[in-house]
């Protein structure tokens, strides 16, 4: 129904009611106004609620990430932006971002882009023994004792 927005649809339709004799005013018009809504979808539209203030969103999880008690930042940022262009978001909403906390998720994922420093090596990252073989011509030999000539009488 949206293919090439929507102009193969309610060309297909037409042909069928023309064929069938029934192609009416009425029904031209409605198929004229699937085509309008049709285009009208991929053009953009206010977002509903909440969505339509993503600046006062981001500053709100700023300012609960640092630590500010929410009752607070809601208060102010209510206050602040009370004649906005747009209606300002319930306490209820706001109450809602600071629940979903979506900074502790942005934190997380920084710590993990940033680059990871090699820590010096240990016993335990020792290569494996025949590889230690290979490489060295002895296995373990920082274990082995040290064979100091002929023992006993």
């Amino acid at each position: 129904m949206h293919r090439r927005a929507g102009r193969e649809f309610t060309d297909r339709v037409a042909a069928v009611w023309t064929a069938s004799g029934v192609l009416t005013v009425r029904r031209k018009q409605a198929l004229e106004a699937h085509l309008r809504r049709v285009r009208m979808v991929g053009a953009e539209r206010d977002r509903p609620g909440s969505y339509s203030w993503p600046v006062l969103r981001r500053e709100a999880e700023r300012r609960f990430a640092a630590g500010e008690p929410p009752p607070e930042v809601i208060a102010d940022l209510r206050g602040t932006y009370r004649d906005g262009p747009a209606m300002v978001p319930s306490v209820r909403t706001m109450r809602r971002w600071f629940t979903q906390a979506r900074w502790l998720e942005r934190q997380s994922t920084d710590r993990r882009q940033q680059p990871r420093t090699k820590a010096p090596a240990t016993k335990s990252d020792r290569a494996h023994p025949l590889i230690e073989l290979i490489l060295t011509g002895t296995a373990y030999p920082s274990r082995l004792p040290l064979i100091q000539g002929p023992r006993g009488p």
